[in-house]
Protein backbone atom coordinates (compact mmCIF):
# COMPACT_ATOMS: atom_id res chain seq x y z
CA UNK A 1 0.00 0.00 0.00
CA UNK A 2 1.36 3.37 -0.73
CA UNK A 3 1.86 5.80 2.18
CA UNK A 4 3.36 9.17 2.27
CA UNK A 5 3.61 9.85 -1.78
CA UNK A 6 5.76 12.90 -1.73
CA UNK A 7 3.58 15.89 -3.49
CA UNK A 8 0.66 15.63 -5.63
CA UNK A 9 -1.08 15.56 -9.36
CA UNK A 10 -4.37 16.14 -10.25
CA UNK A 11 -6.21 14.36 -13.75
CA UNK A 12 -4.56 16.63 -16.74
CA UNK A 13 -6.61 20.04 -17.70
CA UNK A 14 -5.91 21.55 -20.71
CA UNK A 15 -7.25 24.72 -19.53
CA UNK A 16 -3.87 24.66 -17.15
CA UNK A 17 -1.44 23.28 -19.10
CA UNK A 18 -0.09 21.75 -21.86
CA UNK A 19 0.41 17.94 -22.32
CA UNK A 20 3.59 17.95 -22.41
CA UNK A 21 3.82 19.67 -19.40
CA UNK A 22 1.70 17.65 -17.73
CA UNK A 23 3.64 14.47 -18.61
CA UNK A 24 6.71 15.71 -17.76
CA UNK A 25 5.55 16.44 -14.01
CA UNK A 26 3.90 13.28 -14.08
CA UNK A 27 6.86 11.65 -15.10
CA UNK A 28 8.65 13.04 -12.07
CA UNK A 29 5.72 12.60 -9.54
CA UNK A 30 6.05 9.01 -10.57
CA UNK A 31 9.79 8.33 -10.07
CA UNK A 32 9.87 10.06 -6.80
CA UNK A 33 7.53 8.21 -5.27
CA UNK A 34 8.76 4.82 -6.91
CA UNK A 35 5.50 3.46 -8.84
CA UNK A 36 6.46 0.73 -11.06
CA UNK A 37 4.99 0.10 -14.25
CA UNK A 38 2.44 -2.30 -13.67
CA UNK A 39 1.10 0.26 -11.03
CA UNK A 40 1.19 3.40 -13.10
CA UNK A 41 -2.42 2.72 -14.80
CA UNK A 42 -3.89 1.98 -11.34
CA UNK A 43 -2.33 5.41 -10.03
CA UNK A 44 -3.47 7.73 -13.20
CA UNK A 45 -6.86 5.64 -13.16
CA UNK A 46 -7.15 7.22 -9.72
CA UNK A 47 -6.39 10.74 -9.54
CA UNK A 48 -8.73 13.27 -8.91
CA UNK A 49 -10.59 15.54 -11.57
CA UNK A 50 -13.18 18.21 -11.09
CA UNK A 51 -16.47 17.73 -12.78
CA UNK A 52 -17.70 20.58 -15.20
Amino acid sequence: MATGLIGNINAYDSNVETWTSYQERLEQYLMVNDIDNERKVAKLLTLPYEEL
